[in-house]
C-alpha cells in the first residue's frame, strides 16, 4: 500500500514540474521609482507571431499611474507628443493583472506614465510572455500527467483476487503407469442335499426340506 501512495505523490510532483518547465518566461520583473512629471519605458522584442504577455502592476505608498503597451513605431509618435495607438491602456492604475495579447512579432514598448502627477510613484511591475509553443507544450504535459494520474489510479484499484468463473488451472492427477491387476471376487461353494436335491447354505447340517443330515 505504501509503494502505491508513493508512486502516486511521485506522479502529481511530477505533472507540477512539467506544467512549470513550459510556463511563461518573465522578461520583466522590478521595483522602480517613476519620477514625478515624468516617464519610463520598458522596450520588449518579440520574436514570434501570437504570443501573449500578462503584465502585473503593483503600486506602493502613494499616486496612480498610467500604463500602456503599443508598438515601436506608436512609442515615437507617443513620445512626440501626437495621438498614437495602443494595445492596452490603464490610466490611474493603482494595481492589477492583464493579459495582452500582441498578435504578430516586433518591437513593444512598456509605458508607464506619471506625467501628470506631482508625486513619485514607489511600484513593481513584472511582464510575462507566453508563446504558442508554451501553450502547447503546457497542453501536452498536462496530458501526460493526467493519463499517468489515471495510469497510477487503475494501476491502485485493480482487483488481484481471482474472478470466480473464470479459466482456474485444475491440478491433474496422474494415474501411475504399470501392470494393473483385476482382483477376483471369492467364488462361493454352491451346495445341494443328497436325500431331496434341495439347494441348501454352504453352512448347513440338516436340509431345511427333508431333514437329512448332510
Amino acid at each position: 500500500m505504501k509503494k502505491k501512495v508513493y508512486l502516486l505523490l511521485f506522479t502529481i510532483i511530477l505533472l507540477i514540474e512539467t506544467s512549470s518547465a513550459v510556463s511563461a518566461k518573465k522578461i520583466i520583473n522590478e521595483q522602480m521609482s517613476v519620477s514625478a512629471l515624468s516617464y519610463k519605458s520598458y522596450y520588449m522584442n518579440i520574436a514570434d507571431d501570437y504570443e501573449t504577455i500578462k503584465l502585473s502592476i503593483d503600486v506602493y505608498f502613494y499616486g496612480d499611474i498610467t500604463v500602456g503597451v503599443m508598438d515601436e513605431g506608436n512609442y515615437f509618435i507617443w513620445v512626440s507628443g501626437s495621438t498614437a495607438q495602443v494595445y492596452f491602456v490603464r490610466y490611474d492604475l493603482v494595481s492589477g493583472d492583464f493579459d495582452i495579447d500582441l498578435g504578430t512579432a516586433g518591437k513593444y514598448y512598456v509605458v508607464l506614465d506619471n506625467s501628470d502627477s506631482f508625486l513619485s510613484v514607489q511600484m513593481k511591475i513584472v511582464v510575462s510572455i507566453t508563446t504558442i509553443g508554451d501553450i502547447i507544450g503546457i497542453a501536452i504535459g498536462a496530458l501526460v500527467g493526467l493519463g499517468a494520474v489515471v495510469f497510477v489510479v487503475i494501476y491502485m484499484t485493480r482487483n488481484k483476487e481471482p474472478k470466480i468463473g473464470g479459466n482456474v488451472d485444475t491440478p491433474q492427477i496422474e494415474t501411475p503407469r504399470g501392470n494393473v491387476y483385476l482382483q477376483q471376487q471369492p467364488q462361493i461353494a454352491i451346495k445341494f442335499c443328497g436325500e431331496c436335491g434341495s439347494k441348501l447354505e454352504s453352512d448347513s447340517v440338516f436340509c431345511p426340506n427333508c431333514g437329512t443330515k448332510q
